[in-house]
């Protein structure tokens, strides 16, 4: 039972999903084996952030799908891949998370190079979600774990029982006895409960209220052991299957709102950027830009050194510059502004970005590029931005390489 257990499950097949746009890629995870994925757009002109999805014990990339589909309606990108001895990806045999954690370290990496100006987020289903708790920290911005064991013990016990009942103990007990002989893995080794208080970003546990194999109880357990800030949801009437199959509009409204609460600060940037843009004969978003700024914003104009910069009042700025556009020849071409890179540190409520952005004219090519500095504070809704500055690139001053997006990685076709 153990070999049938850790047996691999390749699928050599996986065909393209239809209308998602999605492109192959092969990279590898940090010990030299071979992970192959997906890499899904989002279906907007301003990604909100990109996800990296782990599926379940004996499946593949493939039934992830329908998860990518409502992200990226929802504007959300995504990452899919095929976990270690999984689909397309390397593997002798399934270990339970152990190994398959360094799948899910090389997707984020992949995430993190291949969407260098979004937020990154999990959503690890069962053997995925065990992986990306035993990979912590992963250094995400939100996670969301599904259906997880909190150690092997309680998982071989619960599924068992759940086919032998009273008959299960023995079996069990072999079971668990095989593990370290067949898998190479320390029964120490696979204990999600002990790794996800190492989760350093919001958490979302997502379980089945009458899961046979992950009782209300485990999940519970499992929740108390996380750190802050982190909340459970027990899914009613759901064992231990597809919750978003289980209870699809209301799951999708669930994990779309702890996406948006967990990453709402890279959002916003995106928001800002997308406002100030527009197209030939148009206008920016001035009201949704006002709507951003806190009272008494600043904005600063950098000056030549040995001049004494000075502030302005953002409303100011923002009639000025309506004004400008209006009366100059971008105010019939259009103008944009696209964010390539985003630096941002926050310490409790006072955040800080550096944001790397192109400037052109629709259809054009770049005309030249900047980093704005931008200050925010948060207050009890939301966060305001209180200063700004930009600091363009010139002939004698080039854009250090820390400012600009890392070296993509290259998508494989196949």
């Amino acid at each position: 039972m153990a070999g049938q257990l850790s047996a691999p499950a390749p699928f050599t097949s996986v065909l393209l999903p239809d209308g998602l746009g999605a492109v192959p890629f092969a990279v590898e995870d940090e010990r030299g084996r071979s992970v192959l994925g997906w890499q899904v757009p989002a279906a907007s002109d301003a990604p909100r952030g990109v996800v990296v999805l782990l599926h379940g014990v004996r499946g593949n990339r493939t039934t992830m799908v329908r998860r990518a589909r409502f992200l990226a309606e929802a504007g959300y990108a995504s990452v899919i891949i095929d976990l270690h001895a999984h689909g397309e990806s390397d593997g002798e045999r399934i270990t339970m998370g152990d190994q398959e954690r360094f799948s899910a370290q090389a997707a984020v990496r992949y995430a993190r190079d291949a969407f260098p100006t979004l937020p990154v987020a999990v959503i690890g289903v069962s053997l995925g979600g065990a992986a990306a708790a035993l990979a912590s920290p992963l250094g995400v911005d939100a996670m969301v774990l599904e259906s997880v064991y909190p150690d092997i013990e309680s998982a071989i016990k619960h599924r068992v029982s759940a086919k032998l009942g009273a008959f299960g103990a023995l079996p069990s007990w072999l079971l668990l006895a095989q593990i370290e002989p067949r898998l190479g893995v320390a029964r120490g080794s696979l204990r999600p409960v002990d790794r996800v208080g190492q989760v350093d970003c919001p958490l979302m546990l997502i379980s089945g209220a009458v899961d046979p194999h992950t009782p209300a109880a485990e999940a519970e357990r499992l929740f108390e052991a996380a750190a802050e800030p982190k909340e459970l949801w027990l899914v009613p009437g759901a064992a231990h299957v597809d919750l978003h199959a289980a209870a699809e509009p209301e799951y999708e409204t669930r994990v779309l709102a702890f996406l948006e609460q967990a990453m709402p600060l890279p959002a916003l940037i995106l928001k800002l950027y997308v406002a100030f843009s527009f197209d030939a004969n148009g206008e920016a978003d001035w009201e949704a830009l006002r709507g951003h700024f806190a009272e008494g914003a600043t904005f600063v104009s950098p000056v030549p050194p040995g001049k004494n910069p000075k502030g302005v009042n953002a409303e100011t700025f923002l009639a000025e510059f309506q004004g400008f556009i209006r009366s100059s020849p971008l105010g019939k071409s259009g103008y944009h502004e696209r964010v390539i890179h985003t630096r941002i540190e926050e310490l409790g409520a006072v955040a800080h970005a550096w944001v790397t952005f192109e400037a052109f004219v629709p259809g054009e090519a770049v005309d030249r590029r900047g980093v704005d500095s931008l200050q925010f504070v948060r207050d009890a809704d939301d966060w305001k931005l209180v200063s700004f500055t930009t600091q363009y690139e010139t002939d004698d001053l080039s854009l250090p390489q820390r400012f600009l997006p890392q070296r993509r990685l290259r998508a494989r076709s196949r």
